[in-house]
């Protein structure tokens, strides 16, 4: 199923490469997400035992608010939190509140998980949705993260 899940999304990703190849070329906006998209993780630094909360976009960064002062209250500055989101506007929201550490999630691709969790190593995800990553739940399932 994982295997399957990866060619449709490289598929796709190849199908709309044209389409973005040329926003990008047309479009700084578009060009400056693409590229905050793929490499805003790179910047997070090595935080082992983290609680890492996903919430992709406005919506669920204001919940992700709540449940991260509600973390600090319980756990206090002993285990680091970090948010990732998925769109710009919900990383933007959340690097205005200063929530934490913030970073927008890759593509939903080994390629990309892999190397973040190994920077990440967390103690746990909290996935604020009803999306699913499944790339993210798999690795994070190998690595015996809940």
């Amino acid at each position: 199923m994982q295997t399957l899940y990866h060619i449709i999304i490289v598929t796709a990703l190849i199908a709309a490469l044209p389409y973005l190849i040329a926003r990008s070329a047309i479009d700084p906006e578009f060009r400056k997400d693409m590229a905050n998209w793929l490499d805003s993780w790179k910047d997070v630094p090595f935080y082992s035992g983290c609680i890492w909360i996903h919430a992709a976009s406005v919506g669920e960064v204001r919940i992700a608010k709540t449940l991260i002062e509600n973390f600090r209250n319980l756990y206090g500055k002993d285990r680091p939190i970090i948010l990732s989101t998925f769109t710009m506007t919900g990383n933007q929201l959340a690097k205005e509140q200063g929530l934490c550490k913030t970073f927008r999630l890759p593509p939903d691709l080994a390629f990309f998980i892999r190397p973040l969790l190994e920077k990440l190593d967390p103690s746990v995800l909290v996935l604020v949705e009803a999306e699913l990553w499944p790339a993210l739940l798999n690795l994070c399932k190998e690595r015996n993260v809940p």
